[in-house]
Parts: structure tokens; C-alpha cells; sequence
């Protein structure tokens, strides 16, 4: 596993429900991530969005908290809106217009090329398993290294904001229908990682790394196209529960928990299996809303 970039690291947020809480860096809430699009291959205009699941962001925590590279504390409180869908566990809330014209940007993000589709996930050609080359370029699979980047309550950096990061790998080869109960949809469309989630975690950003990358060019900018070390997975929705007897030995039946502090049940224990909102989810939430964004002109003026 490759050492993974501080940029990734700047894009993590945290979520608080109050503005008050944010600013003392109260040790309940959740986690997201700050994405970006362009308006087009030529342009240096970036629409940014906070991204978070919809339990975090409209059911308890919607004010952001964000780190600029330069250090710079800044709390957001923004209106969140849901996938049009409804189902997906996704809400999405416009930050800002930034121009790159000039230099960097302020803040690192994720762009939205760096989103696997679900094409991603399709079987290379062919039946032959012994010709088939090891790494298959873009696609992804069961075994890649998935990074969770997000927000560890026990030791979060309070003020300081310092995320953590969260190892495993992709456990599922496509997209499975997960049963949740409140408050959200009762069926989701979720990839699996075997990653420990825990309370505070939800709508940390998931990576997928591939492992035949080599270390070549780890130095590059987030939003080159051309660095194919890591792409966006999804954010992390929640973790499954593995029922146990008495004797703590596992029993048929599992149960899905959302990744928020809750009451205890003492006859379910973390499996280690993470529910992931694909990337592609999200990326219908903020085209959705997009639509109803303006667009900057060529010299990053919003009329």
C-alpha cells in the first residue's frame, strides 16, 4: 500500500450540528468530503460541492467545518440536498466558485473524473484466467486496496481538524441491495469493504488504489487526469453487524447499523464489512444539483 497523499487528506471535512459546536470542535458528528468540476476540458473554473451522507447532513450534523491547504479554518452552514432518487444515503450542498487562473486553488478536492462508473466494475473479455493480465487498467475489483479518509471521534484533532485513515479492500465485485432500517431508505445500492467503520465515519471519502501502480509519480497534483494511482470509490454509508450468542460465537444473520453514535446492542458486533455509496450515485446527486447552479464565464464571473 502506497503512502497516501496529504492532498486526499485536505479534502476530508467535518460535520457538527451547530455552528457553536463546530467552532469548539465538538467530538459528535460526521464526516464528507469537498469535490470539484470544471466547466469544461479548457477551463480553470471549479464548482465545488461538500459531499456527506444524507443521515449525517439532514438528520443531525449539517454545518461543515473545512481546512484550507494554507490552514485556514472555515465553517459553512449549507443547504444540503438529497439524491433525486431519494434512496441513495448521499446529500450534496454547493460551496463556491474558485478560479485556478492564478494559481492553486486554496482548497483540496476531489474532481469528479477521478469517480469510478459502474462500467468500472465490467468483466474484462474474454474467459481465459490464465491470459488475463494482472492489473486491467482502469477497472476495478475485488481485492483492491480501499482507504477510508475521515473523522476517528476518539481522536479527531478537535480544533486542529486531522483526519484519519481507515485500510482495507474491496469485498464485493459489483453492487449489492443492503436492507437498512431508519432513518433512511430501507434498501440501498451499496459496494462492500472490509474496513472497520465506526461512529463518526459516515460520509468519509473511500479510494480505491490499485497495487500494480508503482510509486511514479505520487508527487503529481490531485486533479491530474494522467496520475491512475488512486480513484474515488464512494463514501462510506455504514457498517454491518454480525450477530453473536452469548459466548460471543457467531450466529446466522447479520444486520446493517448506520455508523452514528447509537445505543449499544449487545448481541451484534462490528463484521468489518463497510457499505460504500458508489461514486456514481453521487455523481447523479450533484448533476442534479448543478442544474440549478450559474456558471462563471470564461473569467470566473457568476452573472
Amino acid at each position: 500500500m502506497p503512502r497516501v497523499s496529504d492532498l486526499l487528506l485536505q479534502a476530508t471535512i467535518y460535520l457538527y450540528e451547530s455552528r457553536k459546536a463546530a467552532e469548539f470542535g465538538d467530538t459528535v458528528g460526521g464526516s464528507g468530503v469537498l469535490v470539484g468540476r470544471t466547466y469544461g476540458p479548457e477551463s480553470r473554473n471549479v464548482n465545488l460541492y461538500f459531499v456527506t451522507c444524507d443521515h449525517v447532513a439532514n438528520r443531525g450534523a449539517p454545518v461543515v467545518r473545512i481546512v484550507t491547504r494554507r490552514g485556514a479554518v472555515e465553517i459553512e452552514e449549507s443547504g444540503w440536498k438529497r439524491h433525486p432518487d431519494l434512496s441513495p444515503d448521499v446529500a450534496v450542498a454547493h460551496f463556491k466558485h474558485v478560479s485556478e487562473s492564478g494559481g492553486d486553488c486554496p482548497y483540496s478536492y476531489v474532481p469528479v473524473e477521478r469517480f469510478l462508473s459502474l462500467d468500472d466494475f465490467s468483466a474484462p473479455p474474454g474467459d481465459d484466467l490464465q491470459n488475463q493480465p494482472y492489473y486491467l487498467g482502469e477497472l476495478a475489483g475485488v481485492g483492491d486496496d480501499a482507504v477510508m479518509i475521515g473523522r476517528f471521534l476518539a481522536a479527531d484533532g478537535v480544533l486542529s481538524q486531522t483526519p484519519t485513515v481507515r485500510f482495507g479492500n474491496l469485498a464485493s465485485a459489483g453492487v449489492l441491495t443492503v436492507e437498512f432500517g431508519e432513518p433512511r431508505s430501507s434498501q440501498q445500492e451499496c459496494l462492500l469493504a472490509e474496513s472497520h467503520s465506526l461512529p463518526g465515519y459516515s460520509g468519509s471519502a473511500v479510494y480505491l488504489f490499485h497495487p500494480a501502480v508503482t510509486w511514479d509519480g505520487l508527487a503529481m497534483h490531485i486533479g491530474e487526469e494522467s496520475h491512475k494511482l488512486w480513484r474515488f470509490l464512494g463514501i462510506d454509508c455504514g457498517h454491518m453487524r454480525q450477530k453473536v450468542d452469548a459466548d460471543g460465537a457467531p450466529i446466522p444473520g447479520w444486520e446493517p447499523a448506520m455508523a452514528i453514535p447509537g445505543t449499544p446492542r449487545t448481541t451484534l458486533v462490528n463484521a468489518g464489512m463497510m457499505t460504500v455509496v458508489p461514486a456514481w450515485k453521487i455523481l447523479e446527486a450533484l448533476e442534479d444539483a448543478m442544474r440549478n447552479e450559474e456558471t462563471p464565464d470564461s473569467n470566473g464571473v457568476v452573472d
